[in-house]
C-alpha cells in the first residue's frame, strides 16, 4: 500500500512538470501567429523512413513530442497546411515537402481531414509559471473547422475547456 501511495504521488508531482510544447502556427491575414490545437497529419508513410528517425529523434529536446510542427493557413473559408518541419527543436528544422506527404497534391493542401477548433492565443500574455510555461492570454480566437472548412470564429476570454 505504501508503495502505491508512493508511486501515485510521484506520478502526479511528475504531470505538472510537462515541458511547453513548440507550437504549430497559422497564417491569418498575412501574420504568422502560433495556434494551441496541433491537428495531427497522417504521416505513416513518412514516419516509417530513416529520415523521419534520424530528424526528429533528439533525445536532449522534450519540448516535440510529436517530433514535427506544421504551418496552417486560413484562406477563402478553408484551412490549409502550408509546411511541416521536422524536429522543431534543431537551430533549423528540416523542412518536408508536401508532396512526399501528399503525392497527389502541390502546394498548399486542404486540410479535409481536420474536424476541431483552432485556439490562436491573442494579445499579451499573463504571466509565466516556474518552468516557463505561459499562464494564459488576455484572449484567444476560436476557429471552428469542419472538414477543412471554417464554419465560425469568434474570440474567447478563456482558454475552452474543450477545444
Amino acid at each position: 500500500m505504501k508503495l502505491q501511495i508512493t508511486f501515485a504521488m510521484w506520478a502526479i508531482s511528475t504531470a505538472a512538470m510537462a515541458t511547453t510544447q513548440i507550437p504549430d502556427f497559422i497564417v491569418l491575414d498575412g501574420a504568422r501567429e502560433p495556434v494551441y490545437s496541433k491537428p495531427h497529419i497522417l504521416l505513416t508513410e513518412l514516419q516509417g523512413s530513416n529520415e523521419w528517425k534520424r530528424q526528429t529523434h533528439d533525445p536532449r529536446c522534450s519540448a516535440s513530442v510529436r517530433g514535427y510542427n506544421s504551418d496552417w493557413e486560413v484562406r477563402d473559408g478553408m484551412l490549409f497546411l502550408i509546411a511541416v518541419h521536422l524536429n522543431p527543436c534543431a537551430a533549423n528544422p528540416l523542412s518536408v515537402p508536401l508532396e512526399r506527404i501528399f503525392p497527389s497534391t502541390k502546394g498548399p493542401v486542404p486540410a479535409t481531414w481536420y474536424t476541431g477548433v483552432m485556439v490562436v492565443p491573442k494579445g499579451k500574455g499573463l504571466g509565466y509559471l516556474a518552468m516557463g510555461s505561459l499562464v494564459g492570454h488576455e484572449k484567444y480566437l476560436l476557429i471552428s473547422v469542419r472538414a477543412g472548412m471554417v464554419v465560425s470564429q469568434k474570440e474567447a476570454q478563456q482558454f475552452p475547456e474543450r477545444p
